[in-house]
């Protein structure tokens, strides 16, 4: 069974990389435009809304106010997350820098041995989320000229991930262990020397992103050649990256919907902290179905939180003519889904909660 399995999965995969070569050869053409599109999409939105915050993260994780800070909010973290006190620093820079920066400052705190191996794998099931620049800055005000709605999304997206992060003190086991004490690694180094060492750190992540960004852009235009309708294309775009999901999306379904789309994340920006899942050991069926549960509590709570604050009204209005139905109901119906497929994969990884054997395959 396991044997037919990995036969399958391979078989997928052959399959997608032909059909993707195939159609990079016959179409350079279309290929070429997605591209640039992806390019001035990374100029315009990924690289302003990211690459700043991917500095300031790298030059906070490696000065004294880290471990301030780490101090102030550990015992919160420690209750609430069952964390060590200093993974509060990679839990508020994913909250603020943005998707792929709180995996990045996760690994940074695992390898420097200031956490442990099993707080590194909580981090990565909750701890990918946008940042408030992405969601209100490019999503909300950009694609769909309302802040109010961006904020609506982005604090849907924060309301899932401390949810998540709450369940996951009962899925992997606490590391009883002391911890470290926390010493910043800037010592003897000038401010100056600090920021040049941020600065071609988050140079090289930003270039990895915008690459990541580049390479769907191309396999987005082989999706839509050969997918028949606009809303299957649509639907595609989002699972894959994004951006230009949220692009396609944006003010022809309902709000909770895009909201969904931000909070799964896109496959572009999971293959971006893949290496991060493996370094942690953290099985990525798991990893995968927390990303599903985050697209779909982010859908629910959007939901929610459109009924206190109602601002689709206002500024959230949609062109009938682009207009694709998609209505509320539906996306309670989509985001139950959700739920169930990552149920499933859960399952399919044999992995029980209350169960030690399941958690000893994780862990």
């Amino acid at each position: 069974m396991k044997k037919a399995c990995v036969i399958l999965k391979l078989a997928v995969f052959g399959f997608v990389l032909f059909v993707c070569a195939y159609f990079f050869l016959l179409f350079p053409e279309e290929t070429a435009k997605n591209v640039e599109n992806g390019l001035v999409l990374c100029i315009k939105t990924v690289i302003p809304s990211l690459f700043p915050f991917m500095v300031l993260s790298a030059v906070f994780t490696s000065s004294i106010f880290c471990e301030k800070l780490s101090r102030m909010l550990g015992k919160a973290t420690r209750l609430f997350f069952g964390l060590s006190p200093f993974c509060s620093t990679a839990v508020l820079i994913s909250a603020i820098g943005g998707y792929p920066l709180g995996a990045f400052t996760a690994r940074s705190l695992f390898e420097k041995g200031i956490i442990s191996r099993e707080d590194f794998k909580k981090l990565l099931l909750f701890a990918v989320l946008p940042s408030p620049s992405f969601s209100v800055g490019a999503v909300g005000s950009a694609m769909l000229g309302s802040k109010s709605a961006g904020a609506l999304i982005y604090f849907s997206s924060l309301l899932s991930s401390l949810a998540l992060g709450f369940c996951s003190k009962f899925i992997v086991p606490g590391n009883d262990t002391k911890q470290q004490i926390y010493m910043s690694d800037n010592n003897g180094y000038t401010i100056s020397a600090l920021i040049s060492s941020a600065l071609e750190k988050s140079g090289r992540a930003m270039l990895f992103i915008c690459f990541s960004i580049l390479f769907f852009s191309a396999v987005l235009a082989a999706t839509d050649f050969f997918l028949p309708t606009e809303t299957a294309r649509m639907i595609c775009a989002a699972i894959l990256e994004v951006t230009c999901g949220c692009k396609r999306l944006s003010n022809r379904v309902s709000l909770p919907s895009i909201a969904g789309a931000v909070g799964w994340g896109g496959l572009c920006t999971h293959f971006q902290i893949v290496n991060e899942v493996e370094l942690s050991g953290l099985h990525t069926s798991v990893f995968f179905a927390f990303r599903l549960l985050h697209g779909a509590l982010s859908s629910l709570l959007c939901s929610a939180l459109l009924k206190l604050f109602p601002v689709a009204n206002e500024t959230f209005a949609f062109a009938p003519s682009q207009q694709v139905s998609f209505s509320s109901g539906s996306s309670l119906a989509f985001s139950l889904c959700l739920i169930a497929m990552s149920i499933l994969l859960l399952l399919g990884n044999n992995f029980v909660i209350n169960s030690k054997k399941s958690i000893d395959k994780i862990t």
